[in-house]
């Protein structure tokens, strides 16, 4: 009997380290992904989902004009194409909070379906 004890313990020694995290790291997205993400320039044909945090009635999932612009139900049109996500959800807060909309908007979009090229 001790000796089955003995032979199950690395088994459960392995177990253990992976319950405590230690296999973690395999599942971090790669920086160049999240890099390549930031970069994307919005346009034509793309469809984004504009959420504005706390704000359900200010959120939005709208396709981006051949023009460039987004409607948004109380913006009107926002011109966002040619910007990277990270710029057009500036664009979008500077909108929400210059309208009175929002005193310190969280702004974050998340491209839904890319377009064609």
């Amino acid at each position: 009997m001790k000796r089955l004890r003995a032979a199950a313990l690395p088994g459960a020694c392995l177990l253990c380290s992976l319950a405590s995290g230690c296999g973690a790291a395999l599942t971090a997205t790669p920086a160049p992904m999240v890099a390549a993400a930031q970069e994307y320039r919005l346009g034509a044909g793309d469809v984004i989902r504009i959420n504005v945090h706390q704000h359900p009635d200010l959120s939005v999932e709208s396709r981006i004009a051949e023009g460039g612009d987004v409607s948004h139900p109380r913006l009107g049109p926002v011109r966002v194409g040619g910007q990277t996500v990270t710029a057009a959800e500036r664009t979008i807060a500077e909108r929400l909070r210059a309208g009175g909309f929002v005193q310190q908007p969280q702004v974050t979009i998340v491209l839904m379906t890319q377009r064609i090229q």
